[in-house]
């Protein structure tokens, strides 16, 4: 039998660590580099996936962080992200979530915008300034072609902006989500 790789002993430990180390196999999976075309993508992304499910916050968030930075590689964990940003109890864990949201958008939501998009504009009115900045952003790196759902989403940015209490950073991601959705709708 041929030694385990990098990625499969993370996998594992994945599985079957403790907490900490559930937690750093999680990170570490993202720091691999793996892209979209890698023989490894696969097998990454469905280990992340279900730990999107472990029991720790701490091991979630990681997870999140990886799959932002595996990008398009991970499309295939939009739809347990998307349950995660709509119902994951942790705020940490949530904003974890929209960030690796935000990483795969980067190529487009695809089928997924119908579902992403509400949501979105739902956590817009999050009590976390973190979920509504991360938001804010998501829906700039969004890939719209639908018409209404382009207005719907500069409507629900524009109110953002122009809400005296909304906090400043929170306005100002919002804006540039708008200049950036304004010059990529076609």
């Amino acid at each position: 039998m041929p030694p385990k790789s990098e990625l499969e002993m993370l996998v594992e430990t994945l599985h079957h660590g403790t907490a900490a180390e559930r937690e750093d196999a999680a990170f570490n999976i993202g720091q691999l580099g793996i892209g979209p075309s890698d023989p490894d993508a696969e097998l990454a992304v469905s280990a992340l996936i279900e730990a999107l499910s472990d029991e720790e916050p701490d091991v979630r968030y990681e997870v999140g962080q990886s799959l932002m930075l595996l990008g398009e590689a991970a499309f295939a964990a939009i739809p347990e992200l998307l349950r995660v940003v709509a119902h994951d109890k942790d705020s940490s864990v949530r904003e974890s979530g929209l960030w690796a949201l935000s990483g795969i958008a980067e190529g487009g939501l695809g089928p997924y915008n119908v579902q992403a998009v509400p949501l979105l504009i739902r956590a817009l009115q999050d009590e976390s300034e973190g979920i509504r900045g991360s938001a804010a952003i998501t829906l700039g790196k969004l890939v719209l072609s639908d018409r209404r759902q382009f207005t719907e989403v500069l409507a629900a940015l524009r109110q953002v902006t122009q809400d005296s209490k909304e906090e400043r950073s929170v306005r100002l991601v919002a804006n540039q989500a708008i200049e950036r959705l304004s010059q990529d709708f076609t």
